[in-house]
């Protein structure tokens, strides 16, 4: 009789543990302190505790959203440092230094676009002369550059 409810507070604990690990929790943990105080402590204990399941899937989303890039964004970014270059808000080694911030942080980056939509994007600056010839190869590099598989973003 002893084994067999030795059987059902062990099967209780387990059951603890698959719970808390539904809720982002550390399941052996929670199967642990529930073997240790007893299941019926340790799940209401779960009970009240927050679901970090859904904290987490959100802040995966935010990360996967921030390795993806619009061709838009990086184009609207380098048109506002043109206008402030024209403006002479911006030293021409100042717009140099943050146009080349821009295009360096492009390579940690995915786009969200076919390499052709990514740098037709591009052509207002291209035209304007806000690229020059090495920037554009690099837009271009990044462009055409091999994607994972799999490795696309509906936004």
């Amino acid at each position: 009789m002893e084994c067999v409810a030795f059987i059902f507070w062990l099967g209780f604990c387990w059951a603890i543990g698959m719970w808390a690990a539904r809720k982002g929790r550390d399941p052996m943990g929670w199967g642990i302190l529930a073997f240790l105080i007893s299941p019926l402590l340790a799940g209401i204990f779960l009970l009240i505790s927050k679901d970090l399941a859904e904290q987490k899937a959100a802040v995966d989303a935010a990360a996967l959203q921030a390795s993806f890039v619009r061709a838009a964004d990086v184009v609207g970014t380098l048109t506002k440092q043109r206008g402030l270059l024209d403006a002479g808000v911006l030293s021409a080694e100042e717009f140099a230094t943050r146009k080349a911030h821009t295009l360096l942080a492009l390579g940690k980056k995915t786009p969200v676009e076919t390499p052709e939509d990514f740098l037709a994007a591009f052509l207002p600056v291209i035209s304007n002369r806000t690229l020059t010839e090495d920037d554009v190869a690099k837009v271009k590099e990044f462009a055409f550059r091999p994607r994972l598989k799999g490795q696309v973003l509906d936004l």
